[in-house]
């Protein structure tokens, strides 16, 4: 309840909880004062007429101030705060996934398109090696055109499996699918100056949709490779595991470590919810949720260590799936 001089008469303990405030804190304090004080927010007159957007460290709010009449004659005021937070991020979040959708759309497009002339271009190849004269010069660029068509096409057939999906389960080799994620994100690695070890302990095959893992393992790289600092290494580890002893249930876990600024212990039960995101509006924060919701569909689960410690952070998120979806079920 704010007065016909701008100042705060009453709050509720929303309010207070909101903002991080005492009621003492905040009442008798004019609306401006508030603001400023909480939100580092500096509006042009004392009551902000209508409704306004303030955002502050990674929140979002919106304002509304409703007048209040007595016989007509504008007595004082009713502010109103919201976070919307959420509704923000939804919103950066849907753009961005209708692009990346289109994106996929169109990468799918064009790597269907290419096939067709790759694979002429590699028969001719073929042909003009037993039409070139026998100099070491000429069969060398030969090889190394050969290499190159061969690599396009290694590329688009991974742009279309990755994007393929199966109607039902099928065995699905870890390690090549990794393979793929690794190889559609190697730009981002050279960029960054990123080493990968690779650690394939274990001849890995589960029962799931491939294009659905996929997604899952790009997500969780892409995160490893945007929280490592450049010049630094990547881990990608897969294993056997037992996931339940009892059940004698054999699984299989992938891990995925970086050494990156790892993540602040508060926020740690959170990155698996839907809209959480330390990036603000950089990021949409459905990856991991979104990742999560699918090792959960394959019944498995997601581990989480981290360590924001200095010369020792990090993250490990591990993937645990069993080998057989039908004895998880």
């Amino acid at each position: 309840m704010v007065d016909s001089e701008g100042t705060i008469q009453r709050c509720n303990r929303a309010m207070t909880h909101l903002l991080g405030m005492t009621h003492v804190e905040i009442e008798g304090l004019s609306v401006k004062e508030l603001l400023r004080r909480a939100f580092q927010f500096d509006p042009q007159e004392d009551v902000p007429a209508q409704s306004t957007e303030i955002s502050s460290q990674a929140r979002f709010f919106r304002m509304r101030v409703e007048p209040v009449f007595v016989n007509e004659v504008q007595t004082g005021s009713i502010l109103v705060l919201a976070d919307v937070t959420h509704e923000k991020l939804a919103e950066r979040a849907a753009l961005v996934n209708e692009r990346l959708a289109a994106t996929g759309r169109m990468a799918h497009t064009i790597a269907h398109e290419i096939n067709n002339p790759l694979a002429a271009i590699t028969n001719l190849l073929y042909l003009l090696r037993d039409s070139v004269d026998d100099s070491e010069v000429g069969t060398s660029y030969l090889a190394a055109a050969e290499q190159e068509v061969d690599r396009v096409s290694r590329i688009s057939r991974q742009i279309l499996s990755f994007h393929r999906e199966s109607a039902t389960r099928v065995q699905v080799n870890l390690s090549d699918l990794l393979e793929d994620v690794l190889a559609l994100n190697n730009r981002e690695l050279i960029d960054r100056n990123l080493r990968v070890t690779r650690r394939w302990d274990a001849e890995a095959v589960v029962c799931g949709f491939p294009a659905q893992l996929r997604q899952v393992f790009s997500n969780i790289l892409r995160n490893a490779v945007e929280a490592s600092h450049k010049g630094s290494e990547i881990v990608v580890k897969i294993s056997n595991v037992m996931i339940e002893k009892e059940k004698r249930e054999r699984g299989v876990r992938v891990t995925v470590c970086d050494r990156g600024h790892g993540i602040l212990r508060e926020n740690r039960h959170k990155i698996f919810d839907a809209f959480f995101t330390t990036k603000e509006l950089k990021g949409t924060g459905v990856g991991l949720w979104l990742s999560s919701n699918i090792v959960h569909e394959h019944r498995g689960r997601i581990q989480l260590r981290s360590s924001t410690r200095p010369q020792h952070s990090g993250t490990c998120l591990s993937v645990i799936l069993p080998r057989n979806v039908a004895e998880a079920e």
